[in-house]
């Protein structure tokens, strides 16, 4: 193969270089299959199931010329399908995750659209968009999944506080994560402060279910 398809696709397979380390010092494997370098290990597999923002996680995910899998079964089961992604990431280079994400964003409005609720598209302020928004729409209350950061946090009571005084509400929802962060405290009820224990009880907590797509939705 050309080492140019290599240097094109570097920076992306730079990222999954990363975990070269973790698998190599955390139980794992690392091994050169056809060109591909794979990993897998048990921290591979946590962040592909907990931290990709799917119902279940991924089994294997390509970045580049490198491919994470939760475990070896993993990586054979699913090393056809990977392949794809590793040509198109010969293909497209540095461009490809932002055209996969573009394209998952155009079908994910295609969806919508088919449902009844298009995808809107607005730049600046949340409390000043977002009120716009609904007034435009005549909405008397916006429903939003709930983040944790603190940023979020703050944003969100400014915008709370701009819909209250615009006539409407913010109403929030599980659903960034698969468990409620707010939810996991220790055994006298307050935030962890350290995140190893932090992290056990994550592991441990009881995930929500996943909810069905809606079918058709009330849109003007």
């Amino acid at each position: 193969m050309s080492w140019t398809r290599y240097l094109w696709a570097l920076p992306n397979s730079l990222i999954g270089l990363i975990f070269v380390p973790v698998a190599a010092f955390t139980r794992g494997g690392v091994a050169l299959v056809d060109g591909v370098l794979e990993l897998h290990g048990p921290v591979i597999a946590w962040t592909l199931t907990h931290c990709i923002p799917l119902s279940s996680g991924v089994v294997a995910m390509t970045l580049g010329h490198v491919v994470l899998g939760r475990d070896r079964e993993a990586l054979a089961q699913t090393r056809a399908h990977e392949r794809v992604h590793v040509r198109q990431y010969e293909r497209w280079g540095p461009a490809f995750i932002p055209a996969y994400l573009l394209a998952s964003l155009r079908e994910l409005g295609d969806r919508l659209r088919a449902i009844g609720a298009p995808l809107h598209f607005r730049r600046g302020d949340p409390a000043r968009e977002l009120v716009r928004l609904a007034s435009e729409s005549g909405a008397g209350a916006v429903h939003v999944n709930r983040d944790h950061t603190a940023h979020a946090r703050s944003r969100d009571q400014r915008v709370a506080a701009a819909l209250a005084e615009a006539g409407s509400e913010l109403i929030g929802h599980e659903g960034i994560t698969c468990a409620e962060p707010a939810r996991i405290v220790t055994g006298d009820g307050h935030p962890f402060r350290v995140f190893t224990p932090f992290s056990r009880a994550w592991l441990e907590a009881t995930r929500r279910d996943p909810v069905p797509s809606s079918r058709s939705w009330a849109s003007e």
